[in-house]
């Protein structure tokens, strides 16, 4: 079963909620493209508009610095 963890951010107010998408929601953003516009009803907020982004975090570095790894990747 596909789960995933949503990072809801409000800029009105500038907080930001966590919620776990699971089940037939989770299944229906599946294959969706950054930037894609969904109904916020997959993440509970019906009558919301929602945006697909991604965000990351490291939580732990690997023996090469950052910038090096994707300056290479820019290169190509």
């Amino acid at each position: 079963m596909v789960e995933f963890k949503a990072v809801i951010g409000d800029p009105k107010t500038g907080k930001t909620y966590q919620k776990t998408v699971t089940g037939q929601y989770a299944n229906r953003l599946l294959g969706m493209k950054i930037g894609d516009v969904f109904d916020g009803i997959f993440v509970s907020l019906p009558g919301y508009t929602e945006i697909v982004q991604i965000n990351m975090k490291v939580v732990s570095h690997g023996a090469r610095p950052i910038e090096e790894l994707l300056k290479e990747e820019e290169k190509s």
